[in-house]
């Protein structure tokens, strides 16, 4: 099946490692950009907003400002390395962490068990919910707000 391939590489982490590895250094490199963690973004929806977790699971270090919008854990998500991943995100202490989710979300509930772990750990966040679902509505009010406080 092409979708459970495509979802398959997606998830393999190689999206990952080349933004942080590669897209990072270029950019950093190649344009007018202060080179450290204080002066870095990162923000994603939907399967972008998955990959930003995973980045800044992976990467605690490498972004002090952070927003996933409209995404949830995925079933076959291992909990004890999903709290691991929590607490050493939560050590590196990231400035901002915003969550937007409407509530007519079909990603809601698990995001609502991701929010429940944060809690459950002491992990600090801004999370917005908002009326509808998985729409452009939604995203370009989240986008709004991120923006504001990622460029205060």
């Amino acid at each position: 099946d092409t979708n459970t391939g495509t979802l398959s590489a997606m998830m393999s982490g190689k999206f990952e490692e080349s933004l942080v590895k590669d897209i990072v250094p270029f950019i950093e490199q190649n344009f007018r950009a202060i080179p450290d963690a204080n002066h870095r973004g990162i923000a994603g929806l939907s399967m972008g907003g998955y990959q930003t977790l995973k980045i800044t699971f992976q990467y605690p270090e490498e972004f002090e400002y952070i927003g996933v919008m409209n995404m949830g854990l995925f079933r076959n998500v291992n909990r004890v390395e999903l709290i691991e991943q929590i607490r050493t995100l939560k050590d590196s202490n990231p400035r901002l962490y915003y969550i937007g989710c409407g509530k007519n979300d079909f990603l809601h509930q698990g995001l609502m068990e991701l929010l429940a772990l944060y809690d459950e750990l002491g992990f600090k966040y801004i999370y917005n919910e908002t009326d509808g679902g998985h729409s452009w509505n939604n995203w370009r009010l989240y986008l709004s707000e991120i923006a504001s406080l990622f460029f205060k």
